[in-house]
């Protein structure tokens, strides 16, 4: 192709000889006298009278007939965002474009659908840079946006601005469980998925923010769920899996300390007070039953806060019971604490059977230093720490009694007898 001033263009051609440097050579302008379709790009010609040459090499019968198509792209073209994309709200998003023409100022806007107002966004874009770092707002809108440059207004098709919903799994009490997700500005109706196949399936259309199910109405386990902006689906959330990571309301059961003398504190996290009537903090007796110590109804927060004012002395197993509306009782892990008496020493169990692992426990995490004699008075053991639960190892132990010695960094010492079987 050339012009009538004599510039010539000629068609791209890639290097095809067969050594590997030279396929993975870029294309390059020169004659092609190998393909029998060529193409000859032109970026930002300028106004003119342009002439296609076509000349026949090694046609051994002619004339031979040929055609010429072309194609004229805009100057400027969105790249993204395009029809039907989705940005996610309040996040940083590339927005991209082409453009052919020379360094141009111009200025980014937004508008929400329905709207005559344009936002602004930059003014001092340079069309040549062909993308901008845009943060949308934290909203769920439908939107267009818009290069202004001098008497140019280059708007984008229809897209979608959403929020991501951060949906979780509350608690799976089998056979039931509990979505929820929070509640999205503007947002008044959620589109339900479910996994069907390696696919996600649309299920229906919530305007609630929670979602009790049954293993047994449910068509799996998976879920996702997404706002619906203006009758459009936006971005869903992550795939639940409900049956998996969850327990049965409870997050955590703690006891402030695990070897005291003094009033034992709780700590009570559930995942949420839905249905629930009441939480009771229960401690085991001497017979193996759970005895209810204190109660608290209704239940309103997560949080709750139990004590055992006189715990009884040794080691002793608590566990919360929850009531349900439905009349189902739900129970945390049990938790083992040595209520001791002041400056006292526990040691346990005892008997313990050889090669389980012996305790001792102080209600302080002061240093001390043990010895172990058997039952004849010969040292089997001799061993520090410094913890308020300490284990000794009777692995290497042959059944019998023993006595154990244990003396503290100040001074003081306890002895204590002990039976291995």
């Amino acid at each position: 192709m050339e012009t009538s001033t004599g510039r010539k263009w000629k068609p791209w051609v890639l290097s095809s000889a067969p050594r590997l440097d030279s396929l993975n050579k870029a294309a390059r302008r020169t004659s092609d006298h190998l393909n029998n379709a060529e193409q000859i790009t032109l970026a930002a010609p300028p106004a003119g009278q342009y002439q296609v040459l076509v000349r026949g090499y090694a046609v051994t019968a002619g004339p031979q007939p040929f055609y010429v198509a072309y194609e004229l792209e805009p100057a400027f073209q969105w790249s993204w965002p395009v029809q039907g994309s989705q940005v996610e709200a309040g996040q940083p998003a590339y927005v991209r474009w082409q453009w052919l023409g020379a360094a141009t100022p111009a200025m980014l806007q937004y508008r929400y659908e329905g709207a005559t107002t344009w936002n602004t966004v930059a003014t001092d874009i340079n069309l040549q840079q062909q993308s901008y770092a845009w943060a949308p707002p934290d909203t769920a809108a439908q939107v267009y946006l818009r290069l202004q440059a001098g008497s140019l207004n280059l708007t984008t098709e229809q897209f979608m601005i959403s929020p991501e919903v951060k949906a979780r799994t509350v608690y799976y009490c089998p056979p039931d469980a509990l979505l929820a997700w929070p509640a999205l500005p503007g947002v008044t109706d959620y589109q339900l998925y479910t996994l069907r196949g390696a696919y996600l399936q649309p299920l229906r259309v919530i305007s609630d923010t929670t979602l009790l199910v049954s293993d047994a109405d449910s068509p799996g386990p998976y879920y996702a769920v997404a706002p619906l902006v203006q009758g459009k689906p936006g971005l869903h959330s992550q795939l639940l899996n409900y049956q998996q990571g969850t327990s049965c309301y409870f997050i955590s059961f703690l006891p402030s300390q695990l070897v005291t003398s003094q009033p034992i504190d709780f700590e009570v996290l559930l995942a949420s007070t839905y249905q629930l009537i009441s939480a009771t903090l229960e401690r085991q007796d001497a017979s193996g039953r759970y005895v209810a110590l204190q109660t608290i109804s209704p239940v309103t927060q997560t949080q709750l806060h139990f004590t055992d004012a006189s715990p009884m002395l040794g080691s002793t197993l608590y566990r919360v019971r929850l009531l349900t509306t439905t009349g189902q009782a739900i129970d945390s892990r049990p938790e083992r604490v040595f209520s001791l008496a002041s400056k006292d020493l526990a040691v346990f169990p005892n008997p313990v059977q050889a090669g389980q692992v012996l305790q001792i426990a102080t209600p302080d995490a002061a240093p001390l230093h043990w010895w172990l004699y058997d039952g004849i008075g010969k040292l089997q053991q001799e061993n520090t720490a410094d913890g308020v639960i300490n284990e000794l190892n009777t692995r290497n132990l042959k059944p019998g009694h023993y006595v154990l010695r244990v003396q503290a960094e100040n001074g003081r010492q306890w002895t204590r007898h002990l039976t291995i079987y």
